[in-house]
């Protein structure tokens, strides 16, 4: 009897040739997820970072829309809207004329003594005559209750009319 054994290694060589051969694709694969998945993460934690400075430079624009700073180097303080523990400086130079350069930075404990920003400009500026309100502005967001225009005086009972005629057509 012949021994037929001679052709029984190369198939354990085959199986160990496919599965390093696997390995290296599934390692591949995984370093080109994980390298996405590390990306993804920088990005989101650079958004979440910068949403309160773009919430803040847009406050600043809008700001500038309503009127002028009432100094020509003004800085207030504003907070997120997504986090309350984020506080920033808005900082207002003028650079030329109407022309106005806006800094916005994380606020420290130095900077807590600036206002409040206020919703407009407008209200900061004083108008000859009237003298300024103390104490704080409003926070931004909140909307501010509007002033009621004094009621016209209705004529009473015990009021004449001007003109006695119009009595007699009345009644």
């Amino acid at each position: 009897m012949k021994n037929h054994c001679k052709k029984s290694g190369y198939t354990l060589t085959g199986v160990i040739i496919f599965l390093v051969f696997v390995m290296l694709l599934w390692e591949g694969t995984l370093s080109q997820i994980g390298s996405y998945l590390r990306t993804e993460k920088a990005f989101r934690i650079r958004q979440n970072q910068n949403d309160g400075f773009t919430h803040a430079l847009a406050w600043a624009l809008t700001l500038l829309e309503t009127g002028l700073p009432p100094e020509s180097n003004y800085s207030c303080l504003i907070s997120s809207p997504t986090d309350s523990n984020d506080i920033f400086v808005m900082t207002f130079i003028n650079t030329a004329g109407i022309h106005y350069s806006i800094d916005v930075r994380p606020a420290t404990q130095l900077d807590m003594w600036l206002d409040e920003a206020p919703e407009t400009f407008e209200e900061q500026q004083t108008k000859p005559g009237k003298p300024e309100k103390p104490g704080k502005p409003d926070k931004p967001g909140k909307p501010k209750k509007p002033d009621k225009p004094p009621k016209p005086d209705k004529p009473g009972k015990s009021e004449k009319p001007d003109n006695p005629g119009q009595a007699k057509k009345g009644k």
